[in-house]
């Protein structure tokens, strides 16, 4: 039975929750702005933001800076092979977008990833995937 007091701490971030949490006003927000947890995410995660907010108002520059303000950790470099080739078994069939996330949750010390995205839910019992409303449960506020 999961430890339904476990607070994570440390968490790889998906590249849609932060969509979110850059973009609206919401409950991913809440959860990048509550300091209460330390992100780190793949590289590819700002190229993936950068095409996608600009429709937003947003550039490089104020993603960086989002990024940056929220205490988000770009983890640079190439997991080990053996990551990436477990990260391509487990969720490169139903989004290779997701794989370099999903290889740097296996590479690093963490306590799971945080995303809303449904392809990660074969991830089931190999790596924790907390939604916001579970984090928000654990007591994130902004801060």
């Amino acid at each position: 039975m999961e430890d339904e007091k476990l607070i994570p701490r440390i968490l790889i971030a998906d590249a849609g929750v932060l969509f979110s949490a850059i973009a609206y006003d919401g409950p991913e927000s809440t959860v990048l702005d509550s300091k209460m947890f330390q992100f780190m995410i793949a590289p590819h995660v700002i190229e993936e933001l950068v095409a996608a907010l600009p429709e937003f108002g947003f550039g490089r520059q104020e993603i960086m800076r989002s990024v940056y303000h929220a205490g988000v950790d770009v983890i640079g470099g190439s997991p080990e092979r053996s990551c990436m080739d477990e990260a391509w078994r487990l969720i490169g069939g139903r989004d290779p977008s997701d794989v370099s996330t999903v290889a740097l949750a296996l590479s690093t010390e963490n306590d799971g990833i945080w995303s809303s995205d449904k392809d990660f839910d074969g991830l089931v019992g190999i790596i924790k995937v907390w939604s916001s409303r579970e984090l928000l449960g654990r007591g994130a506020k902004k801060d």
